[in-house]
């Protein structure tokens, strides 16, 4: 699968979904992940050691019951940024077997570059040589959809529109720092939907709104009468 990613990773990135049911997977299943190939690290540089220090400290403060952590270490040209975001409706220790899962997994998918992404599904990890935090881009990075459709998938399509513009709307005036998630479930065509919408808290509200606009357009031009679709959006 290939991408049109630019060099710079400035958006932190935001999962918008809508599932037939919460996922219940016993172990984290990576979803996509993408590293930008502009730079190869040395075996042994500066960027390299204070990345497995930074993806240490993350795993760790995922322990401590938090959603979302962003952090850097450094204070010169090889800083290194970082984050993770969970999914808000799963039990603590689902994030904290996630994030550790991802800061062991993303360094053997992007063994050689200053920036990279990986989704899961449970949990969002991402890491980048420049600053990255509270900072509203957005590029296209990833739609993941099944196969199976649904009975009715005009009414179905609609639905879900509505529903995740409701969702979106409730963050427009939400400041940053706070929490940017919604859920709703619905009924189509004899089935259940289960909606979900998410933004990283440091986001303004309206930068949050705006973003899963995009990503609401974007599972509308790929997934319509799709019963599973995933929208991963992301500036690299």
């Amino acid at each position: 699968m290939g991408y049109n990613l630019r060099m710079t990773l400035l958006f932190l990135s935001m999962l918008i979904s809508f599932l037939s049911q919460t996922p219940t997977e016993a172990a984290p299943i990576v979803y996509n992940h993408i590293c930008t190939n502009t730079t190869t690290l040395a075996a042994n540089s500066n960027y390299q050691s204070k990345r497995l220090r930074l993806l240490a400290y993350l795993s760790s403060k995922a322990t401590s019951d938090l959603e979302f952590y962003n952090a850097s270490v450094g204070n010169s040209i090889d800083t290194v940024y970082g984050l993770f975001l969970c999914r808000c409706d799963l039990p603590a220790a689902d994030c904290q077997n996630c994030v550790a899962v991802a800061t062991k997994e993303i360094v053997g998918y992007c063994a050689e570059e200053k920036v990279a992404v990986a989704w899961y599904s449970e949990c969002m990890l991402r890491y980048s040589n420049l600053y990255i935090f509270s900072t509203m881009a957005s590029e296209r990075a990833s739609s993941i959809w099944s196969t199976d459709t649904v009975s009715e998938p005009n009414r179905f399509d609609e639905l879900v529109t509505a529903t995740m513009n409701g969702l979106a709307s409730c963050f427009s005036n939400v400041a940053s720092g706070a929490k940017k998630f919604g859920t709703k479930e619905a009924n189509v065509a004899a089935s259940q939907t289960y909606t979900l919408v998410q933004c990283t808290p440091d986001l303004s509200g309206y930068d949050c709104n705006q973003c899963l606009q995009i990503a609401m357009k974007n599972l509308s031009g790929c997934c319509a009468g799709q019963s599973n679709a995933f929208e991963l959006l992301s500036l690299v």
